[in-house]
C-alpha cells in the first residue's frame, strides 16, 4: 500500500519568544494581557492571539470554527475506507446497486475505482472503462485496475463467455428462487423477458399477509 506523508502543523509554543508578544494595550485590549502572532492549527493562518496564564487561548481562527473542520484529501479518504483482502483493497464505504464502491469528489458521486486510478496512477482516457482484473468490483487497488475499451471490458466477463447476453439469460433453466421456467410457470412480457409465476404469487401472498 503506497505511503502518503500528511504535512500535520507544528502545535502552539509554550513560551513565546522575545518580540513575539504585544502589549494588549496597542490594539485596545486590556493592558495586563498579551497577544501572540499565532498561526491556526487547521488552516495554518497567522493572526494575532490572546496569550493567557494557559498558553493560547484559541488555537484555531474564525474561518475555519464557521467553516468546521478541513476536509480530508481524496487520496487520503480512500485510504482510509478500505480493507486488505489479499492483494485486494477492499471499498468498505458506499456502494450503488451493482456492487461498486461510489465516493463524493467536489459535491459529485463517482465510483471509487476510478477515482482510486486517477488518484494513484493517471487520469483515465476518454472512451476506455475501469476493468477489474481481479474480477472483484469492490477492490479499488490500483494495480488490478486497467483502462480498456468497453468491448473488452465486455469480453472480458461473465457476458463474454457466451455470443450473447440473450443467449447467457435463455440457457438458465431456472429463476433465481428455484423455479423452473417451464410452460405452466412462464409469463412473457411484451420486450421478450421471461417472468417467474410462482414468484408472483409468494410476492402477493407476502403483500396480503402484511
Amino acid at each position: 500500500m503506497p505511503e502518503v506523508q500528511v504535512s500535520l502543523l507544528e502545535p502552539a509554543k509554550s513560551e513565546p519568544r522575545l518580540g513575539e508578544l504585544r502589549r494588549a494595550r496597542k490594539i485596545g485590549y486590556k493592558g495586563h494581557s498579551y497577544f501572540i502572532w499565532h498561526a491556526c492549527q487547521r488552516c495554518g493562518a497567522q493572526r494575532w492571539v490572546l496569550y493567557g496564564k494557559n498558553g493560547v487561548t484559541d488555537t484555531i481562527c474564525r474561518n475555519c470554527k464557521r467553516n468546521g473542520p478541513k476536509p480530508k484529501a481524496v487520496r487520503e479518504r480512500l485510504l482510509s475506507n478500505i480493507r486488505p483482502e489479499g492483494d485486494c483493497w477492499v471499498w468498505m464505504g458506499f456502494r450503488n446497486t451493482w456492487g461498486y464502491g461510489t465516493i463524493k469528489v467536489r459535491g459529485e458521486i463517482l465510483l471509487a475505482h476510478r477515482v482510486s486510478y486517477e488518484e494513484f496512477v493517471t487520469a483515465i482516457p476518454e472512451g476506455l472503462e475501469i476493468d477489474h482484473l481481479c474480477r472483484n468490483r469492490m477492490c479499488i487497488n490500483p494495480a488490478h485496475l486497467e483502462p480498456v475499451p468497453h468491448i473488452v471490458n465486455v469480453q472480458r466477463g461473465l457476458a463474454g463467455k457466451y455470443p450473447s447476453n440473450g443467449d447467457q439469460e435463455r440457457r438458465k433453466t431456472h429463476c433465481p428462487h428455484g423455479h423452473p421456467y417451464d410452460l405452466f410457470n412462464t409469463h412473457w412480457t411484451k420486450l421478450g423477458h421471461r417472468e417467474c409465476k410462482a414468484c408472483w404469487r409468494e410476492k402477493n401472498q407476502r403483500r396480503r399477509n402484511k
